[in-house]
């Protein structure tokens, strides 16, 4: 498992990569709506980040992105960083 995250304008990413066998993504919404624990994480991040928030089934994996209100991070937060280089995280 890799978890990769940036920071960059006001926005907050985390991908969460793995070898598993992956989700079907050619229908990205019955996986968000079934029952399934993507499902209910979903709705959490929600329900805490407002309807901003971006949950993106990737085959190996999911991209997560939120908006932070600006000044949201302590000033002594690293600056903005690309996570290393993958198609599914660009």
């Amino acid at each position: 498992m890799t978890v990769t995250g940036r920071y960059d304008n006001d926005q907050l990413c985390l991908a969460v990569l793995d070898t598993g066998p992956g989700f079907d993504t050619t229908e990205p919404d019955t996986v968000l709506r079934r029952g399934s624990g993507i499902s209910d994480l979903y709705a959490r991040l929600r329900d805490y980040f407002g309807p901003a928030t971006d949950l993106t089934l990737l085959p190996q994996g999911v991209l997560w992105c939120a908006p932070l209100a600006p000044g949201s991070l302590p000033d002594d937060a690293p600056e903005a960083q690309t996570a290393p280089s993958s198609p599914s995280v660009e």
